[in-house]
């Protein structure tokens, strides 16, 4: 199988995109984020909690959370003023929850499992969902339910379970 490979700068990133086209249509492969970059992106998308975030930008954010609560605890510690510490709680708060939230639907995950932080040892399962690697269009159209029915990613008709391809269009599923 031949594959067209075009090489474009990314507008949410400002970075190389390799963009490839084959049968199964367009796919998007998102090169790693620098420290700068998904920081700035996270700050920019403080409060937006649809979209992706790849591993990159997570784990660069979380690193950028945690040098930040080390400056303030030094500073904490130096000026003998506990409080300061609650600046960076309530200034990572929302963006650290957005970008989690980026992050498990760029897994393929739902948003709803943040809920797993308030269950005991739900964090391990969170921390295991954040290191999976992005899930392709490919599998996520080939698992696009409503309710408990499949449905063509080209022409939007039901699909028997188990189908290899569309009845209405001809496409190969998945």
């Amino acid at each position: 199988m031949q594959e067209d490979i075009l090489s474009k700068t990314c507008p949410r990133i400002s970075s190389k995109c390799q963009l490839f086209r084959d049968r199964t249509g367009l796919h998007i492969q998102r090169s790693a984020m620098t420290f700068s970059q998904a920081v700035s992106t996270c700050i920019r998308n403080y409060a937006t909690f649809r979209g992706k975030a790849s591993r990159s930008e997570y784990w660069y954010f979380v690193l950028f959370t945690i040098l930040f609560f080390t400056v303030a605890a030094v500073i904490s510690n130096v000026a003998k003023f506990p409080y300061i510490l609650i600046a960076p709680s309530l200034l990572c708060l929302i963006p650290g929850l957005a970008v989690a939230s980026r992050r498990l639907q760029d897994g393929g995950f739902s948003p709803l499992f943040l809920f797993l932080y308030i269950v005991p040892f739900g964090q391990i399962a969170l921390l295991v969902m954040y290191c999976m690697p992005t899930k392709t269009e490919e599998l996520r159209s080939r698992q696009s339910v409503r309710g408990a029915q499949l449905f063509c990613h080209h022409c939007g008709s039901p699909l028997i379970a188990k189908a290899t391809s569309c009845r209405s269009c001809g496409e190969p599923v998945g």
